[in-house]
């Protein structure tokens, strides 16, 4: 993703030249490169495109196809929010509380990933977990995870789960 715009993320809208409710195929078409399709339990496919570092998500229910989430790998996809934010390998926590200030924590069941959520601007970061930490009331998640490296953006509809 080089082109002009290709590199930047709108919130909640898109990511360069890849809109939310775009029909896979669509998008698929632009990006023209490889990619990997992922069945999640029933809820929903990820097709990740390993090389550009980005994932389009679209759930399993819907016959129409379209995108209802991006996700793109700071380790390989580089890029600018709407509000300023740089997404590189080194974007950590600290950098996006900066912009976006205090996140919403929250873990999946199994304790396995940890988002930064910003759902009125429809924007989530994920970071690795650590070790038998899972409390998302009792902990100061801010500074807890303040110097961890950011290992996923992801970018959902505002008002919906994503």
């Amino acid at each position: 993703m080089t082109r002009k715009g290709e590199s930047r993320i709108y919130e909640g809208q898109s990511v360069g030249n890849l809109l939310l409710e775009m029909k896979f195929e669509e998008a698929n078409q632009i990006l023209k490169s490889k990619y990997e399709k992922i069945k999640w339990v029933e809820y929903s496919y990820e097709y990740r495109y390993k090389k550009l570092g980005l994932s389009l998500w679209v759930k399993q229910k819907d016959s129409l196809h379209r995108i209802f989430s991006i996700s793109v790998n700071p380790k390989k996809w580089n890029g600018k929010t709407e509000k300023g934010l740089n997404i590189s390998k080194e974007l950590q926590i600290k950098d996006v509380i900066a912009v976006y200030g205090s996140p919403e924590w929250s873990y999946t069941g199994d304790c396995e990933e940890l988002e930064a959520e910003y759902d009125e601007v429809g924007i989530q970061f994920s970071v690795n977990v650590m070790e038998g930490i899972c409390d998302e009331d009792s902990l100061n998640h801010d500074s807890l995870f303040f110097n961890q490296h950011v290992t996923e953006v992801t970018i959902g509809k505002i008002g919906e789960g994503y």
